[in-house]
């Protein structure tokens, strides 16, 4: 018989540890400038934009959660289902929160909500985009 030993987190690579802040992995987050893997030319529609911090809420059906616009970093509204709050309860890197984009350019004209930030993307990038973050309760 073979003795095996247990793997603890210690004997794994860290760079398939996932984050505590649900952004997707990646082996380059320090990268600089136009090579970071999370920029695909959203400058045409987030350049200038007004960000709120704010619950993720599920608006259909077919429509029950939403991705970060850089990372893909995955947001969910526990309070949409039981297999949601469960999916949330689960999985540490769901985020149930973020910054939605206020009037967002899209194909369907401007709208609220449409675009999703996770936190630690919209610190990243706040800067280059020239983000005007606002707070929910005096908006």
């Amino acid at each position: 018989m073979v003795q095996r030993r247990a793997v603890d987190a210690i004997d794994r690579p860290r760079r398939f540890q996932e984050p505590s802040d649900g952004c997707v992995p990646d082996d380059n987050r320090r990268v600089g400038g136009s090579q970071d893997w999370r920029l695909r030319g959203q400058e045409e529609y987030l350049d200038g934009a007004r960000l709120i911090k704010k619950p993720y809420r599920a608006v259909s059906e077919t429509s029950e959660h939403q991705h970060c616009e850089f990372c893909w970093a995955k947001f969910m509204d526990p309070g949409f289902s039981p297999v949601h709050a469960a999916a949330v309860a689960n999985d540490p890197s769901i985020l149930t929160a973020g910054y939605t984009v206020l009037g967002g350019r899209t194909i369907h004209g401007p709208q609220d909500d449409y675009w999703w930030i996770c936190p630690r993307c919209v610190s990243d990038f706040r800067e280059r985009f020239h983000w005007t973050v606002l707070d929910l309760h005096t908006s």
